[in-house]
């Protein structure tokens, strides 16, 4: 699934299903889900808009949490732990201290802690990085941690201003 930030909106979620259509959802910084159908020529095929409630429900039937395939407590636990935590793509800078660092290093270098997931760098995509691997000037990290831990993080991948 695949994600952009619309700035003032809030993030668009989009997927190709395997019928070919894509499925559009529309998370806003107020809580409301819009989700759109499209075909591949973006001609829309059907909408909906929900509220946080209905997005949890159907988000449940859609995991099958009553039929046991998921814990509802599971569920519920990852919801919690996701308000606390923040995913994030951060763009290693020119002048960044992390420029050449290994991963497992890098990952350290702040007190509560970030894991580096993923690593795109240019054309490729590196899913779950080993701990030797070097960081590089332009590479841009996926990374998961709580929230000041992802905002110091970011500082350090940035170039600094002078």
């Amino acid at each position: 699934m695949k994600s952009q930030m619309i700035p003032g909106v809030g993030t668009k979620y989009s997927m190709l299903t395997s019928n070919e259509e894509i499925i559009h959802i529309i998370m806003h910084y107020n809580g409301k889900r819009e989700v759109y159908i499209t075909d591949l020529d973006e001609n829309v095929l059907a909408t909906m808009t929900l509220n946080s409630s209905e997005a949890r429900e159907v988000a449940l039937k859609l995991m099958d949490v009553e039929h046991d395939t998921v814990e509802k407590q599971e569920f519920e636990r990852f919801s919690l732990l996701r308000k606390e935590m923040l995913v994030d793509w951060i763009k290693v800078g020119k002048t960044s201290s992390l420029k050449d660092t290994e991963v497992e290093q890098a990952e350290h270098r702040v007190p509560e802690g970030i894991n580096i997931v993923g690593i795109s760098r240019g054309d490729q995509v590196i899913p779950k990085p080993s701990g030797s691997e070097k960081i590089l000037e332009g590479d841009t990290l996926l990374v998961i941690g709580y929230n000041d831990a992802i905002s110091e993080f970011e500082a350090m991948c940035k170039p600094s201003v002078m």
